[in-house]
């Protein structure tokens, strides 16, 4: 049972944005990949807004507000990661997508050879909750490796 333990902590892929639950869920597994000897890659997903996707010349202004938030977000959230995992003694990189949560990180799952896919699982009323399981719901129907879903504990 330990030996599974390490094979399944050996490679980690832990997929983030710049929520706190999303940032635990890179503090949940630390133990396990240093206890496996493993290694962690950390995706952050760039995720424009549908309806953002095909606008036209008269939304510019808005199309930049979009990227700068994205960019401040994708900022935030490595300097976040590496702040986790500063000292750890984890071999770690950070990998920025562009497009569908989902199927970005089920891309980079693959391309990274994941043993294990890790994402927090944020609840943000009604339409976030809706989104983040949308997320989670494709990765367990299309993820050929674990999926760990770390949920946020209850104060």
């Amino acid at each position: 049972m330990a030996e599974q333990a390490t094979d399944l902590f050996s490679n980690v892929l832990v997929a983030i944005d710049d929520s706190e639950i999303s940032l635990s869920a890179i503090s949940a597994v630390i133990p396990s990949v240093k206890a496996a000897k493993g290694k962690m890659s950390v995706v952050f997903v760039r995720h424009r807004p549908v309806m953002f996707d095909s606008a036209g010349a008269e939304s510019a202004n808005a199309w930049e507000l979009i990227e700068e938030s994205l960019t401040e977000r994708e900022k935030d959230s490595e300097r976040d990661a590496s702040a986790l995992l500063a000292g750890q003694g984890i071999t770690s990189t950070f990998v920025v997508r562009d497009g569908d949560p989902a199927r970005e990180i089920l891309a980079t799952a693959t391309e990274h050879e994941s043993s294990v896919v890790v994402l927090g699982a944020p609840v943000h009323g009604v339409v976030g909750a809706i989104l983040e399981s949308s997320v989670a719901e494709y990765l367990l129907h299309h993820c050929t490796v674990p999926l760990l879903i770390i949920h946020p504990r209850a104060e």
